[in-house]
């Protein structure tokens, strides 16, 4: 998780002021060991004095990734550079306190790079302040440290840099979490000092206030007050946390009302602010007495049936549409279960749905109603949620009845799957079942009729002998079919039979059947009529389309016409297969 860019500022600034107090000190000790300008330390004093400058100016620029970045690596070796020195110019006295510099070369790196900086600060310092022991002793009684104290010199250094690496990454890492959970708030977060000026405020003022977080501090919090409402937040207002309403001057010149909780800290001279925008809430409550009266004018003379259901699912209120489409009383409806009033097996989807509405989300469903007359009706229910002060307490339903449109789509919905004169399946059905039969892998086969000398029928008897000739044709043809296979008329005197499961003997077996029956006499109340049909029969192949395998079928059949009329009377076979 990268560090804020302002996090890191703060820390530059925090490093440099602590480099101040170490310049200063390290003046008065040139100053005291030198006694005047001269010398290696008065060189090393100048180098931290251009540091702190040169640090100093980069940090009052505006702050950009690169620029801190800049500043922290130009000062960091300038620093480590000027510790060195002032190391070498002081090396004559292992007990000098000076080497206490590399413990802060080390902490400067764990502040600004964390545990990373630790490390390298940490190995660093560790490793000047262990050069430096060595230095002194061969100067100063020439020989070399205790191997103790030289080791516990540079793992102290490291350790505790390391140390302080671990928790600023920590802390920093709160921190973030802390200002990501301030900034995603979608409650307005302030802070107003005892003066009534703001002094911080969260990324929710753009939107609650319309101003932006960086305008609205400074400001006092009575120019966003509205009216003759509290001007102060400060003073003897008590910290119960107690959440109170406030018009304020948004923006853009319109008021918002927010709910403030308010708390007190004394210690901090500081009060905290949490506030929730309820303008909406508050034009609701105005709203509620004017559109109670609008709802019971709707609720009363509405077209579709109106009821109010409780979390139990009785009905509290019901108006004159709802009387009419239950066919009940309104002393026997108002108590009672909706659900009683529908059909038993539309109840568990119904008990569903309320449910669902009653946990806030709207629902649509389409129910069978059973009124006492032991008639039924079809109707449209839609429950919504009824929310009062956030919680659904319980549901409105609205119902109408449409058992005349299930009428029409059931009637549209044979017409476009039926034959209207026979009542057999069309070729729009054919088609269908033939492909998901074939993809669920069952194995097909199809009989395709034309019936031999209809027109003559036609033309001596009339359409209308022709069309009951054609009813019985499909008749017979379903008495000899399974339950599984399927019966359609094509067109004209053309039919076809889909088989499935099947196979060749059983294509061959039924159509033979076929043909036996259709050539049976057909009395009529005009007459005694005789047809014969004409059958090619195809087994579905892996590599026929629906249109290949009726096209294969079809020439079959005209092949057993054709010879019927070339052997002039003789005997065809009744089913031929195609190749």
């Amino acid at each position: 998780m990268p560090r804020p860019l302002e996090q890191r500022h703060r820390t530059e600034r925090l490093i440099q002021q602590i480099r101040y107090a170490v310049v200063l000190l390290c003046l008065g000790l040139t100053v005291t060991l030198t006694g005047g300008p001269g010398g290696r330390l008065w060189i090393v004093s100048g180098l931290m004095v251009v540091n702190v400058l040169v640090t100093e100016r980069l940090l009052r620029r505006p702050a950009t990734p690169r620029g801190l970045t800049a500043a922290g690596l130009t000062s960091f070796s300038l620093d480590a550079f000027a510790t060195v020195l002032i190391l070498m110019a002081v090396s004559q006295d292992p007990t000098d306190p000076v080497v206490a510099l590399t413990p802060l070369l080390a902490l400067q790196g764990a502040l600004r790079w964390q545990v990373v900086g630790g490390l390298v600060g940490g190995l660093l310092g560790g490793g000047v302040a262990g050069a430096w022991l060595v230095t002194t002793y061969g100067a100063a009684l020439d020989g070399l440290p205790p191997p103790q104290h030289l080791v516990s010199q540079v793992v102290s250094v490291l350790l505790v840099s390391l140390l302080v690496g671990a928790v600023v990454r920590q802390l920093d890492r709160a921190q973030q979490r802390a200002q990501h959970a301030l900034e995603l708030s979608p409650e307005l977060i302030l802070t107003v000092d005892d003066h009534d000026r703001i002094r911080s405020a969260n990324a929710a003022a753009e939107r609650l206030l319309g101003i932006s977080p960086t305008d609205l501090i400074g400001r006092t919090w009575a120019s966003l007050v509205v009216g003759e409402d509290e001007r102060s937040l400060a003073g003897s207002r008590p910290s119960t946390g107690e959440p109170e309403q406030h018009a304020l001057r948004h923006g853009d010149g319109s008021t918002v009302w927010l709910e403030l909780s308010v708390r007190r800290e004394p210690t901090d001279q500081l009060s905290y602010v949490v506030a929730r925008d309820v303008t909406a809430r508050r034009a609701a409550e105005h709203e509620r007495s004017v559109s109670e009266q609008r709802y019971r004018a709707l609720f009363s003379r509405n077209l579709d049936a109106v009821f109010g259901l409780d979390v139990d699912g009785s009905i509290v209120d019901i108006n004159p549409a709802g009387i009419e489409l239950f066919l009940r009383r309104r002393e026997e409806l108002v108590g009672s279960s909706v659900l009683g009033l529908i059909e038993t097996s539309y109840r568990d989807e119904a008990r569903v749905a309320i449910g669902a509405a009653l946990s806030g989300t709207a629902q649509g469903l389409e129910v069978l109603l059973t009124p006492p007359d032991g008639t039924t009706s079809h109707a449209d229910f839609d429950l919504l949620p009824i929310v009062v002060d956030g919680r659904v307490v319980g549901v409105y339903g609205m119902a109408r009845d449409v058992t005349d449109r299930k009428r029409r789509e059931a009637y549209l919905e044979y017409r476009a799957s039926h034959d209207l004169l026979t009542g057999l399946a069309n070729r729009s059905r054919l088609y269908q079942e033939i492909e998901e039969r074939r993809a669920a892998g069952a194995a097909v086969g199809v009989l395709f009729l034309d019936l031999d000398a209809f027109k003559p029928v036609n033309d001596s008897f009339g359409h209308g002998i022709g069309d009951q000739v054609l009813v019985t044709v499909a008749r017979r043809l379903q008495t000899t079919v399974r339950d599984t296979d399927l019966v359609c008329r094509l067109a004209g005197d053309e039919f076809c039979i889909l088989l499935s499961p099947c196979d060749p003997t059983t294509l061959q077996h039924l159509g033979e059947r076929a043909a036996w029956v259709v050539a049976q006499p057909i009395a009529l109340e005009a007459a005694t009529v005789r047809v014969e049909v004409s059958i090619g029969a195809a087994m579905a192949r892996s590599q026929d389309t629906t249109d290949t395998l009726l096209a294969r079928a079809d020439a079959a059949m005209y092949t057993v016409k054709e010879h019927r009329k070339l052997a002039h009377g003789e005997p065809a076979p009744p089913v031929l297969f195609a190749t």
